[in-house]
C-alpha cells in the first residue's frame, strides 16, 4: 500500500531575516569618498562607514589629518545622530583636506 503524501526535498538554503545592529562599542572605520573646502564650513568630507558606528562629536584620524565630527549628515543633507555600517555620511571638522580613498 503506497503513501499519498508528497515529500519535498529539504531546502538547500534557508533565508531567515535577522537584524544585526551596528556594534556601538566598536570604533568606526571607513573610507573617504570625497572632500571639499566650503566657505563657512571648512573641510566637508563624504565618508562610507564600513564597520562600527560614527557619531557626532567623535574624534577621527584620516591619513595624516585629524579632527572632531562637528556635522554629521546623510546624503540628502539631513542631520544624523549616528552612521552605522554601509552608511554614507557627510562630516566636517577635519583640520586639513584628506585625500580621497583615505581610510579612517
Amino acid at each position: 500500500v503506497g503513501s499519498s503524501r508528497c515529500s519535498s526535498p529539504p531546502p538547500l538554503l534557508s533565508l531567515t531575516p535577522r537584524c544585526f545592529p551596528p556594534q556601538s562599542d566598536c570604533r568606526a572605520e571607513g573610507l573617504i569618498l570625497e572632500s571639499v573646502v566650503r566657505p563657512g564650513l571648512g573641510v566637508v568630507s563624504t565618508v562610507l562607514v564600513q564597520r562600527g558606528t560614527l557619531r557626532k562629536g567623535d574624534h577621527v584620524v584620516v591619513g595624516s589629518t585629524w579632527g572632531r565630527v562637528r556635522l554629521l549628515q546623510d546624503e540628502e543633507g539631513r542631520p544624523l545622530e549616528l552612521a552605522g555600517p554601509s552608511t554614507p555620511a557627510r562630516i566636517n571638522g577635519l583640520r586639513d583636506l584628506p585625500r580621497a580613498s583615505s581610510s579612517r
